[in-house]
């Protein structure tokens, strides 16, 4: 009997410290998490660009909820220098936020967005092509995010105490008996 408590407390304290170090674990993981960025690709070519000639076009852009633009990377295509570009993100109403100088760190609410790019030729050939290539990263600033892992730690952690306090109480209550039956176990050897 004395034999099945200790084997007994010793697995129910294995399992508590197994459990204790997946809440370790889970709680870890939570911590560094953070929302899951969301990028949005442009494409904008101008063709036939004309000295001093200004060319606008947009693209819709849905931001589903409150996001940070975090990322803006932008690469000219074309005759270097030739071509003076204003990117821009622009709410239904509003004002527009520049991308091309100082757009990270602003904070877009949820919303319909227009992605306007405009291109004023400086020094192009007449009826020469340039392009805009790149892309916007935003992530999300508020309401709950995705399950992390972190969800887990309090379902963990009290599995892992009644675990560590069933093992303890198994341990005190197997050296009871040790006091109370002086007799050796079955499988010991007897002199």
């Amino acid at each position: 009997m004395i034999t099945r408590l200790r084997s007994g407390s010793a697995l129910s304290i294995a399992l508590g410290a197994v459990l204790a170090l997946a809440c370790v674990v889970c709680g870890a993981a939570g911590a560094g998490a953070a929302a899951l960025p969301r990028t949005a690709g442009m494409t904008f070519t101008f063709e036939n660009l004309f000295p001093d000639r200004t060319v606008t076009q947009s693209r819709v852009l849905d931001v589903p909820t409150d996001s940070s633009i975090t990322t803006v990377r932008l690469r000219e295509g074309g005759p270097a220098g030739g071509v003076a570009w204003v990117a821009s993100l622009c709410p239904a109403s509003g004002s527009c936020v520049p991308l091309i100088d100082g757009g990270t760190g602003i904070l877009v609410p949820t919303g319909r967005y227009a992605l306007t790019v405009s291109a004023t030729a400086r020094t192009l050939v007449p009826g020469e092509t340039a392009s805009l290539e790149g892309h916007v990263v935003l992530v999300e600033t508020g309401g709950r995010l995705a399950s992390t892992g972190a969800d887990l730690v309090w379902p963990l952690l009290a599995a892992a105490v009644a675990l560590l306090g069933g093992g303890m109480f198994l341990v005190a209550l197997s050296r009871r008996r040790d006091r109370q039956d002086p007799t050796p176990d079955r499988g010991a050897a007897s002199c």
